[in-house]
């Protein structure tokens, strides 16, 4: 593989594994399946990863249709990408729960579930707003098919990825405990943060121009 194409689908795979956030959702997983078996949290997990799969590839592949439906320009999605993004990164550092994803209520409301894996930890948990403005803001920034395949690929890594995470749930709570699993969200808040100040930075450049061409 081309050292530019390698190196795009590694910035790709670590942009869409940050906002992914499978070891700030471990906690939360275990919460909604404590009363299962292994056999029963296991489906669950390959359910719900399934349902995260398809949400992220339906919404990279025709992002550009929304945007050509509710005349959206790339600048302006970009700027709200990133500061969708940035909130949820700040959320992310101070250890609390971004409320763009999974809230109090839902989380209650999915306890009292027998079946939680569409909804909530399908979508919005594991798929959730901040996840789909990142594939649609990397694949409207990858340049030719060849660019945006690996953002495909990169996603299907991420998923296959916490699907992995997911059924050592239980095994990593132990070993890391929730200091572990707190110390790795903010990490990745961190590197979400730059992530979504560069979509930023992006966004205007982007729309500087049509700003300055208006009368």
């Amino acid at each position: 593989m081309h050292s530019k194409l390698a190196l795009h689908l590694v910035e790709c795979i670590v942009a869409v594994f940050v906002i992914y956030e499978p070891f700030g959702n471990v906690p939360i997983l275990l919460t909604l399946t404590g009363h299962m078996n292994k056999a029963a949290r296991n489906s669950v997990i390959l359910r719900s990863s399934i349902t995260a799969l398809i949400t992220m590839l339906l919404f990279a592949v025709s992002g550009q249709l929304i945007f050509e439906f509710f005349q959206i320009t790339l600048g302006a999605f970009r700027i709200a990408g990133g500061i969708l993004l940035f909130i949820i990164s700040l959320s992310m550092l101070y250890g609390e729960r971004s409320k763009s994803r999974l809230t109090e209520a839902e989380a209650n409301d999915a306890s009292a579930k027998d079946d939680p894996a569409i909804t909530p930890l399908g979508i919005p948990m594991m798929s959730g707003p901040g996840t789909i403005a990142t594939v649609i803001g990397l694949m409207d920034q990858s340049r030719g098919w060849d660019q945006k395949g690996l953002v495909l690929i990169s996603i299907v890594v991420v998923v296959f990825a916490g699907w992995i995470i997911y059924r050592l749930a239980t095994a990593l709570m132990h070993k890391l405990g929730p200091s572990g699993l707190k110390i790795l969200t903010r990490l990745m808040g961190l590197i979400l943060a730059v992530i979504a100040v560069q979509f930023v930075i992006n966004g205007a450049h982007d729309a500087l121009p049509q700003i300055l061409a208006r009368p």
